[in-house]
């Protein structure tokens, strides 16, 4: 993935390739993965392990449930 706003949040070298706005970095880094398929795998199971544990329905609805009833309580 490209380094820009909202992915590099949401990523990191354990869960994917990251490169600059560069396109022969990029190119690079897409060569790499299609050389090397486990590679791919790997990072796609971290990309997964990431958003099961920090981006899932349960974690974002007890996160505004408990914004909610902060604002009620101010």
């Amino acid at each position: 993935c490209t380094n820009v706003d909202g992915i590099k949040e949401n990523v990191n070298s354990n869960n994917a390739i990251i490169v600059e706005s560069d396109p022969k970095e990029l190119q690079e880094a897409i060569f790499k993965l299609l050389k090397n398929p486990s590679i791919g795998k790997l990072l796609g199971q971290r990309a997964r392990e990431n958003i099961v544990a920090y981006h899932n329905i349960d974690l974002i609805v007890k996160k505004f449930v408990k914004l909610y009833l902060k604002l009620i309580n101010e």
